[in-house]
């Protein structure tokens, strides 16, 4: 019987850290992308910190968080040929197309028009340009890599089809 209450108690209070955690979660990502002041900020706890880290509570819920970022892709073409090829066909392992991938969001940045003559979207130019002639290099021809962020379709509308929005481009 004892055994039975210490179980229970301890899985209600997983449970109860779990949705205190998403509601601190969501009102920090809320607050980080609107600019508001996060009112549940606390700067000096560090033992949750370490908690969430080593427990995973940190990751959030992404799929339907608000301001979660889409994907970005790097397509390069031959332009003889036409053939197209991802920037991830540059790289052997799956580790390290994953993490090619996750450095593709720095595209982001690019997405903002008041952004549009930074720095940041002047760094991410070149390194499509490094992309390019990563490619260039490899096939001995010329490529045209272009940045394209996916739009995916919304829940609410399933017919629509996925498709590209070019944000960078160079040859």
């Amino acid at each position: 019987m004892k055994n039975t209450f210490f179980e229970y108690a301890i899985l209600a209070l997983i449970v109860l850290k779990i949705i205190i955690t998403g509601i601190l979660t969501t009102t920090e990502s809320f607050c980080s992308f609107y600019k508001y002041e996060n009112p549940f900020e606390n700067e000096g706890n560090e033992y949750d910190k370490t908690f969430a880290a080593y427990t995973g509570f940190d990751t959030g819920y992404g799929f339907f968080a608000p301001n979660v970022a889409s994907n970005f892709v790097i397509i390069s073409k031959d332009l003889k040929s036409g053939n197209t090829y991802l920037s991830t066909d540059l790289l052997s392992t799956k580790e390290g197309k994953l993490r090619f991938c996750n450095l593709n969001d720095v595209y982001m940045k690019n997405i903002t028009p008041e952004n549009k003559n930074s720095t940041d979207v002047k760094i991410n130019h070149i390194l499509l340009k490094q992309v390019n002639k990563a490619f260039e290099r490899k096939y001995n021809k010329q490529f045209q890599s272009t940045a394209y962020l996916y739009d995916h379709n919304y829940l609410t509308d399933p017919d629509k089809k996925t498709r590209l929005i070019k944000i960078d481009q160079v040859q």
